[in-house]
């Protein structure tokens, strides 16, 4: 059964859900990802990244590439969007991260 990844446009199977680590990995082998792939996997506008970085929701892309831990933050913060305020999300995940 076909599912779309949580807090991104990734299409995939819902039997292969425990290999989404290494589909992720596999994206960042060039060295990271630059600001309109981050767009295109997550649906989000180029702008709306780029504001979560001068809010600091998230931390500058190094060399305008994002890392894989910046990758999977955006798509946490893009999954709980609908779920509650982003000030909220960003306390959830300091506290459960630490502060950028």
């Amino acid at each position: 059964m076909n599912w779309i990844i949580p807090g991104t446009t990734l299409e995939g199977l819902r039997s292969n859900a425990d290999r989404t680590d290494g589909l992720f990995q596999s994206m960042f082998l060039a060295g990271g990802l630059s600001l309109s792939q981050v767009s295109n996997l997550t649906g989000l506008e180029t702008h709306t990244v780029q504001n979560w970085v001068k809010r600091g929701f998230l931390s500058p892309p190094v060399g305008k590439r994002y890392t894989c831990r910046q990758f999977c933050r955006i798509v946490i913060i893009n999954m709980l969007r609908s779920a509650m305020p982003m000030e909220k999300i960003c306390s959830l995940l300091a506290y459960v991260n630490g502060r950028l």
